[in-house]
């Protein structure tokens, strides 16, 4: 029992406790914002405008489908 009471070199301050626990919480959100698929859906979007192509549901006779847009909802049309 006395091991659970020795000093084993995690007193922190309080100050650096709270930036340690702010680190945390930010590199939590950052992980969990980079799996949702509006995130994904917007760099493939952004990817085809890049392209000088556009988003549609379908794309005109005299275009060409490049790709998708909005997670695989829409064409990349060019």
């Amino acid at each position: 029992m006395g091991a659970l009471h020795s000093s084993s070199g995690w007193n922190l301050h309080p100050q650096r406790a709270m930036r340690v626990l702010q680190l945390l919480f930010a590199v939590l959100v950052i992980l969990l914002l980079q799996g949702t698929p509006a995130a994904r859906g917007l760099s493939d979007s952004q990817q085809c405008r890049s392209s000088r192509g556009h988003c549609r549901r379908l794309c005109f006779h005299m275009e060409r489908w490049e790709g998708s847009c909005s997670n695989g909802r829409l064409r990349c049309c060019r």
